[in-house]
């Protein structure tokens, strides 16, 4: 019976391309099982021998170390900017406040 190496439940399909060509590089024989339709299974990468284990956690958590400061040095474009969205909320119901009194009349 295999062994769960990474919890592929909430990862980016980045992340996840990553992982698998980590552990095909490293020559870690592994499958996947996915969370299924409903998203009720359990989305993992799995060792198919015992021994390979250790080798394959260490496989990920080095590639995660790689992955995590990636993503810290390249900051995602087009982030929203979640100070500003109650601003924006009090434009927008400001707008359709004056619409519907400028409308009424």
């Amino acid at each position: 019976m295999g062994k769960r190496i990474f919890d592929a439940r909430s990862a980016p399909e980045e992340e996840l391309d990553g992982v698998r060509q980590a552990l095909d590089e490293a020559g870690i024989d592994y499958y996947e099982t996915s969370a299924g339709k409903w998203m009720i299974g359990n989305a993992a990468f799995w060792v198919r021998d015992d021994k390979d284990f250790e080798r394959g956690r260490e496989v990920v958590k080095a590639f995660q170390s790689r992955w995590l400061e990636q993503a810290r040095a390249d900051p995602v474009p087009n982030q929203v900017d979640w100070a500003k969205v109650p601003l924006l909320i009090l434009v927008v119901a400001l707008l359709a406040w004056l619409s519907f009194s400028l409308f009424s009349l």
